[in-house]
């Protein structure tokens, strides 16, 4: 087995490698990804039942304080992002799937763009 620096290729166990590093590196991005993104919808629905900045800040201070509670007090350590992502993923599907999303819709006014609203023909 012979490794050579630069842009050679690598024999032996080179490909295997690159092979893991890439489905490692794509990996910790998904399993960043979907709780990142259902945490977006869980403040997004937060924020359109109580239309309150203040209301989503405490919940995202009291999510935080939870977090870290679990992490230090307790002593979970590295676990705790399991079951907080856990967490994240069910609470944000429910509220995707089964969430009253009607408080997003905007009320558009005949003024605001022309063509769209209730007097359009």
């Amino acid at each position: 087995m012979s490794f050579e620096m630069g842009s050679q290729a690598l024999d032996g166990d080179g490909a295997n490698s690159s092979i893991t590093c890439l489905s490692s590196v794509l990996f910790t991005v998904f399993i960043g990804a979907i709780p990142a993104a259902l945490h977006a919808i869980v403040f997004a629905y937060i924020w359109s039942s109580s239309r309150s900045l203040a209301v989503v800040t405490v919940y995202h201070a009291a999510y935080d304080g939870t977090r870290d509670s679990l992490a230090l007090i307790i002593g979970l350590g590295a676990m705790t992002n399991v079951w907080v992502n856990l967490f994240l993923i069910i609470l944000g599907t429910v509220f995707f799937l089964r969430g009253n999303w009607q408080g997003l819709r905007a009320n558009i006014s005949d003024a605001a763009i022309p063509g769209i609203g209730q007097g359009a023909a």
